[in-house]
């Protein structure tokens, strides 16, 4: 194994068990180990991720961990973690340069729906996965490579895109229900056009969308739809505001929906989480053919609900555990290894090999993220 550049952080261990399902501690049961081994140029740290909304952060050089006045605007993190989520610092999650890219896939715990194998997971511990830490690992394409992105219920499910002629129309099949800045309006919303030649280099040549409103105080949502015929985007974004009937500026709160085109990166969004100071929020895709179903907001479940922007990444891509292996609500770390380049932009920066180990205490609280990692050899 290669050394951690900082030959003080050999041996912290902050914690040094993983108790999963809190009543065994056998080496083969969820992955509980009592008292992990300590291996030099290894970390094994646990951050206090038990907040609803506040994340932690964490730079994985030092192994200090920063508070969220700290790491604003900072470039002195590389991870952060919340209840069960994990961000890196970069693209929308924050101003630095890290990426990863999943290098051990541990598919072989999963069936062909993609449902978690009892048996593999009741045979596995953080023990017996450690050997996949030690690479070497060979250098991920520039495909593998994954920095945060906004992501939402959106997706692409809005657009269609013809690889023969490089055009993007609308799928004007997938409907959304969108909640306002303002938390206290709605509508049912589609693309219904969409001319986008992304090979001519003009930009979006023109859009359409429909919005059936519900506004504040209305029980139902229109029965004739608002329609935001949008023009030329060569670059950059434009908003709308359903509540007003108005394209407006993508500032503040007032506007409800964005679409954009920015470098590589062709989108919607709503006024929420990373993306502005709103309470925005989407439901779906549902078929717009079933589209009759929902009459009034009231209508949308509320589980999932309205899902307000967010940021994702490699960990939103390839999750660190399956949810109720065997039954119960417990999480189940797979082990899977991440590789995280704490700068892309510098060939020298330190890269980790990094496994997510346990996520409850020795009482079986939740949110107490394990996290083991060392520096990566990669293959010549």
């Amino acid at each position: 194994m290669l050394q951690l550049k900082n030959p003080a952080l050999y041996g912290l261990v902050l914690a040094s068990s993983l108790l999963l399902t809190g009543c065994s501690d056998s080496d083969s049961d969820s992955g509980s180990d009592q008292g992990l081994p300590p291996v030099q140029g290894q970390q094994v740290m646990t951050l206090d991720a038990t907040s609803q909304t506040d994340w932690v952060y964490l730079n994985l050089i030092t192994g200090q961990v920063l508070d969220a006045e700290a790491a604003a605007n900072s470039t002195d993190w590389h991870l952060a973690a919340r209840r069960m989520d994990i961000k890196l610092n970069s693209g929308a999650s924050g101003p630095g340069q890290v990426r990863a890219a999943l290098v051990a896939n541990q598919n072989h715990l999963y069936d062909q729906q993609n449902q978690p194998i009892e048996s593999q997971f009741l045979g596995m511990s953080a023990n017996s996965e450690l050997y996949l830490l030690d690479g070497p690992f060979s250098e991920p394409n520039s495909r593998s490579w994954v920095s945060e992105q906004v992501s939402n219920t959106f997706g692409m499910d809005w657009a269609d895109y013809n690889h023969a002629n490089g055009l993007y129309t609308a799928n004007n099949q997938n409907g959304w229900i969108l909640r306002s800045a303002s938390g206290d309006a709605y509508a049912k919303m589609r693309m219904t056009a969409l001319d986008f030649p992304t090979r001519a280099g003009q930009g979006i040549q023109s859009f359409a969308f429909d919005f059936y409103v519900q506004k504040p105080g209305e029980s139902n949502f229109s029965t004739t739809p608002i329609t935001w015929n949008g023009g030329a985007l060569n670059n950059g974004s434009l908003c709308f505001s359903f509540v007003n009937g108005a394209e407006v500026a993508c500032t503040g709160n007032h506007w409800d929906l964005q679409i954009g085109f920015e470098g590589r990166d062709f989108f919607l969004r709503t006024n929420s989480g990373p993306n502005g100071e709103g309470q925005a929020g989407s439901f779906g895709p549902f078929a717009w053919s079933d589209q009759a179903t929902f009459v009034k907001a009231g209508d949308v479940p509320p589980r999932p609900g309205f899902a307000a922007d967010t940021t994702s990444g490699i960990f939103g891509q390839h999750s660190w555990y399956a949810y109720g292996v065997g039954g119960g609500h417990q999480l189940w770390p797979n082990y899977r290894v991440y590789l995280i380049d704490t700068d892309g932009s510098n060939a020298e920066a330190p890269r980790y090999a990094l496994q997510v180990i346990g996520y409850y205490n020795d009482a079986g609280q939740s949110g107490h993220m394990m996290l083991r990692y060392q520096e990566a050899p990669m293959q010549d």
